[in-house]
């Protein structure tokens, strides 16, 4: 007789106890953070220290030459991300010529530092030199954000939101108003030698200078020699003159009123009296309205809008576009005259 045997074989699967973490790990990891932070505080302090020095170091430099920089109230804050220098008010004095701003604020990221944005609250006041004109502004927001790069800007943008401008110690005192502004400039090209600028003004008003609807101006221009203006060194167009002149590239320049709009595009010249040069192909839809468009801004008693209207319409290529009548002329300018052809349409106002 056979005898069977059954053999049970148990496992037994021992759970091992978790491990508990080192209070050495809690130690390092408590040590990092606090010299992180020690760190970090030492840098955004350093950092303070040096935006006050500089506001110091400028104040006391313009003193030296006659000028002033003159930043009241002035704070320096932000920690820990942020760098912010508050003057309240902020006043600039420079040959003669003056900027009065209520308040100003600049503020950098602590860990992008060449990336700042200014604002400045209104009212704003400045005066062109002696015996140059004064100027009035208000606004409800502006702000500059600037981008720099060894010593100088990449690029710039500003915006204002319903700006309103004065200018006085003229022979006719003007007011303009608009719901928008826009200045943008850059660094063109891999030198940096151009310097690209585009200025664009959203249903601009003027009581003083009757305009009759809102008018919206764009101009886009290229200066293939204008790059040290990002570095500070210019005050002026005049200060871009090279072998007396500046070489300007006019991307698109255009003025429209309600259906009425003029725009052009081609390359100009500005000699060192402010006088425009060059030929331009000018498109014009709603030709009938350009003397009353053009009027308002130029000095009164100029003829230039009713001359360049009435040879518009006789000489102009005309065609319908959007249900206006719409011309193309090529108009050159000739050290501040302006002509179509071999008719005089008289003189453009300089640039300076």
């Amino acid at each position: 007789m056979t005898r069977q045997y059954e053999v049970k074989i148990t496992i037994m699967s021992a759970t091992a106890s978790p491990k508990k973490p080192s209070k050495k790990s809690y130690i390092i990891l408590g040590v990092m953070v606090v010299l992180g932070i020690a760190a970090w505080s030492t840098y955004w302090s350093i950092g303070r220290g040096m935006i006050s020095d500089t506001l110091t170091n400028t104040q006391k430099v313009a003193a030296a030459e006659g000028d002033v920089f003159d930043c009241a109230n002035k704070r320096v804050g932000g920690y820990p991300f942020r760098f912010e220098v508050t003057c309240s008010p902020l006043r600039i004095e420079r040959d003669g010529q003056t900027v009065f701003a209520h308040e100003v604020r600049g503020v950098a990221l602590a860990y992008q530092p060449m990336h700042m944005i200014f604002e400045a609250d209104s009212p704003f006041e400045a005066v062109a030199g002696p015996g140059g004109p004064g100027y009035a502004a208000t606004w409800d927001m502006a702000r500059l954000s600037a981008n720099l790069a060894e010593r100088k800007i990449e690029k710039a943008d500003m915006v204002i939101e319903n700006p309103s401008l004065s200018v006085v110690a003229l022979d006719t005192p003007l007011t303009m108003a608009a719901r928008n502004a826009e200045v943008h400039i850059r660094a063109n090209g891999e030198e940096g030698e151009a310097l690209d600028a585009a200025i664009l003004l959203q249903q601009l008003t003027s009581e003083t200078m009757a305009l009759d609807l809102p008018i919206d101006l764009e101009l886009i221009v290229t200066a293939p020699k204008g790059g040290s203006a990002l570095e500070g060194k210019v005050r002026s167009l005049q200060d871009l003159l090279v072998d007396g002149k500046v070489d300007l590239i006019v991307r698109s320049a255009r003025l429209s009123s309600g259906t009425f709009y003029l725009q052009t595009e081609g390359p100009v010249t500005v000699d060192e009296q402010g006088r425009l040069s060059g030929t331009l192909p000018v498109t014009i839809s709603g030709v009938d309205k350009l003397a009353a468009v053009l009027k308002p801004l130029f000095p009164e008693g100029s003829q230039l809008p009713q001359n360049l209207q009435a040879t518009a319409l006789s000489i102009g290529k005309s065609n319908m576009v959007d249900g206006q009548p719409t011309i193309q002329l090529p108009i050159t300018l000739d050290r501040g005259r302006a002509r179509i052809a071999f008719i005089n349409l008289g003189r453009v106002p300089n640039l300076f």
